[in-house]
């Protein structure tokens, strides 16, 4: 029975609460139009949310502009772990709202300044306090906020450039059951990010009246996440778990997008484009912890155990791949008041196959979007959007906690725009 297993896995959680609703814990949706469209945007970048997708497309706002929005995201998921007639544990229902607020100010003719806030990394995931897996995971709820100043400029009526920094903060709160015989206990950890920064720049180019390609990059952020530990209800064994501040240091990964989208009629536009996500910096994980007493002699554990602190400082081997997405958007101008879209999103995994966990059960994804605009006049514009990441299987994990991980999730996003 090895006990240390479980802490040396509780910081781990930290950064894997968002697997049921996108690639590792990376959120991609910031605006519903972009949503709406399959985040097909960084060829078109035709609202604030430029300032996530393409920095450039910031030239598109002229004057003073405002938007004001936000993703509700409810995921599902079960575990069966292997064998026939193995109970099916159900994840516990949860809603999260990822807020985004952007404004931009247009200098002159050629010089755009922004600001952008949204959450690019975080959710969570809550399983029942009694099941299965309680000695890896019941409760972890993470989030990243980044402030993102942006600046782009507009050389000519074809080409514009855009750049911004990203600082990130954030925080974590989990917890989990230590193994047998101590499962009555419970760890938590509530941890702060420590503020960490990012940089991304942009490009966008307008062919002719109806193509345009655009392409933009985002560096790779290392964020320390500094908290305290503690133990309780341990029992005759609590003296093993003294807690105190533990630290850990991971990766939130770079992101390039490229991407054209093309006017097949006056109504109607079409985009592809292609996203890769860094994961391969994720290699390990380190924690750093107190080093508690080791186990003594005649206290009930196994002989293994004896001599060795159940609470010390641990690496993890993850070596993760990098992550593609293909995404397909559509956008139809019904009228000068209505516009509908739709789009869809082929997400692979980068997790491989025996690092599946319930705090980040990973799979190929497949993504439904639709989403609709209304001008309600020349300043406010409402945009609306829904995704389906569609139900899907796949089964892994490491020998001592494989099985079948069936996920899925909903998605829905509201904006509104105004322009002074």
């Amino acid at each position: 029975m090895k006990f240390s297993r479980s802490l040396s896995m509780l910081i781990a959680v930290v950064m894997v609460t968002s697997a049921l609703y996108g690639g590792g814990w990376q959120i991609n949706e910031h605006g519903a139009r972009a949503m709406g469209f399959g985040g097909a945007w960084a060829s078109r970048a035709l609202d604030l949310s430029a300032m996530y997708s393409n920095a450039a497309g910031l030239t598109n706002m002229k004057g003073i502009n405002v938007m004001l929005g936000g993703t509700l995201i409810m995921p599902s998921s079960k575990f069966k772990g292997p064998g026939a007639g193995t109970t099916v544990t159900e994840m516990e229902s949860q809603t999260f709202f990822p807020p985004n607020l952007y404004g931009s100010y247009q200098i002159n003719d050629q010089w755009f300044v922004g600001l952008g806030i949204y959450a690019p990394f975080g959710l969570g995931t809550k399983w029942p306090a009694n099941w299965v897996g309680r000695s890896l995971s019941i409760n972890s709820e993470m989030q990243v906020i980044a402030i993102n100043p942006t600046v782009a400029y507009k050389f000519n009526d074809k080409l514009s450039f855009g750049a911004g920094v990203s600082i990130l903060m954030g925080s974590v709160n989990l917890s989990y059951k230590p193994l047998a015989p101590l499962n009555e206990g419970l760890v938590a950890l509530d941890a702060d990010a420590s503020t960490a920064v990012s940089f991304n720049i942009g490009v966008l180019y307008q062919f002719n009246d109806k193509l345009s390609v655009g392409a933009s990059y985002r560096t790779l952020a290392d964020v320390e996440f500094k908290g305290k530990l503690t133990a309780t209800g341990m029992g005759a064994a609590q003296g093993l778990f003294p807690g105190g501040d533990g630290n850990a240091t991971l990766p939130m990964p770079s992101n390039l997008q490229v991407g054209a989208a093309y006017k097949v009629l006056p109504e109607l536009v079409v985009a592809l484009e292609y996203q890769m996500v860094g994961w391969s910096a994720y290699e390990e994980l380190k924690l750093n912890v107190p080093t508690g007493p080791p186990v003594p002699a005649g206290a009930g554990f196994p002989p293994q155990l004896v001599g060795i602190p159940l609470q010390r400082s641990t690496t993890q081997i993850q070596k993760w791949e990098d992550g593609h997405m293909f995404r397909f958007g559509a956008e139809y101008t019904l009228n000068d008041k209505i516009m509908l879209r739709a789009g869809f999103v082929m997400d692979n995994t980068p997790q491989p196959v025996d690092k599946m966990e319930p705090r980040l059960p990973d799979w190929d994804k497949k993504d439904l979007t639709l989403g609709a605009g209304y001008k309600v006049n020349e300043q406010i514009t409402v945009d609306v959007a829904y995704m389906m990441i569609l139900t899907t299987e796949r089964y892994g994990g490491p020998a001592t906690f494989n099985g079948l991980y069936t996920s899925g999730a909903n998605l829905f996003a509201a904006n509104v725009s105004y322009a002074f």
